[in-house]
């Protein structure tokens, strides 16, 4: 074996024994997909071990042992560095079952035949998607994607909402989100593109992508760390951030620094059956900063209320918004 065999055994053990201990949360789902991914050495070295734990000699050999701790026959584990072996048998039960019930989902029921695809989500619904080129689309609520791949392409068209992009790396073909008149293109990246009322955000957490105005010519490079607003008609400066501090909508958080009013309206829309309504269009325009929690508007609206000189007022199921 290999040293680079022993590095993948250990790195799929630590998944495993992750896994052993507790159910792993959205974020660290997307962590080992991403994992598995990288090689198909890693899906095979990790698929190993989960049959292994369900072999019929490692049940019977457990129950012969009759130990919180087991020490397994050599026969079964001669291909499985010892270090991973130390786990208690109900932990070894209940991970067996749970490693299985995730890789159904990784591996077959999320990833979509997604030659042509239409994506859509209803409000305060959210939908991971994992293409069939590896590429994962978590999307937000309200929103809609048309998806078409081909031996030489993979369009996105991002007609409404906000979605986030991990794309698997391809540079037979590139990965391009139209959004308007704009595009987003990128080989292998994680980016975040929200289309609202005549704004795009585009916020890149790893790798570089361009993003060109069909209309006008013009083009930008972003790298991690960096977001740009799009506008009808030009792009905003670049701007930088902080990765681990930044906060979006996959938190269930929005962020903003003097944004208008109406651009966190518009996303607290998206979590709510009825929308809010802002009375006067120059109310609109208000600058709202903060971090709000998007499926709360009650309790933002109410936040809003105090700091700012607005009155929010609801009647018969309707929330309006006016001037103080």
């Amino acid at each position: 074996m290999t040293d680079i065999d022993d590095e993948v055994y250990d790195e799929a053990a630590q998944w495993l024994e992750l896994m052993s201990r507790h159910k792993l949360d959205s974020l660290t789902q997307r962590r080992f997909q991403k994992w598995l991914k990288q090689s198909i050495e890693h899906k095979k070295v990790f698929e190993s071990m989960v049959d292994t734990w369900s072999a019929p000699e490692l049940e019977t050999g457990l129950k012969q042992q009759g130990r919180a701790k087991w020490q397994p026959v050599d026969s079964i584990f001669s291909k499985v560095p010892k270090q991973w072996l130390a786990i208690t048998v109900p932990s070894v039960a209940m991970s067996a079952i749970f490693v299985f019930m995730l890789l159904n989902t990784i591996m077959s029921g999320q990833v979509e035949d997604s030659l042509n695809l239409q994506l859509r989500t209803q409000v305060a619904e959210t939908r991971d998607v994992l293409l069939e080129d590896g590429t994962e689309i978590n999307i937000a609520p309200q929103s809609n994607l048309r998806v078409n791949l081909s031996d030489t392409k993979r369009d996105i068209n991002l007609i409404d909402g906000q979605a986030y992009f991990d794309v698997a790396r391809d540079t037979e073909r590139p990965f391009v989100v139209s959004v308007g008149n704009a595009s987003v293109t990128a080989l292998g990246t994680e980016f975040n593109i929200d289309k609202g009322a005549g704004i795009t955000d585009v916020t890149v957490y790893e790798g570089i992508v361009e993003i060109r105005d069909a209309m006008t010519g013009l083009s930008r490079l972003v790298k991690a760390a960096e977001k740009v607003r799009i506008f009808a008609e030009d792009f905003a400066p670049v701007e930088q951030f902080q990765l681990a501090k930044r906060v979006d909508w996959r938190s269930g958080w929005v962020e903003l620094d003097n944004d208008s009013l109406q651009f966190l309206i518009e996303r607290l829309n998206r979590y709510r059956n009825t929308a809010i309504i802002i009375k006067h269009a120059s109310l609109k325009e208000l600058a709202v900063s903060g971090r709000f929690r998007l499926d709360d508007s009650k309790q933002v609206l109410a936040m809003l209320e105090e700091v700012y000189p607005i009155t929010v007022t609801t009647k018969r199921g309707i929330t309006e918004i006016d001037f103080r």
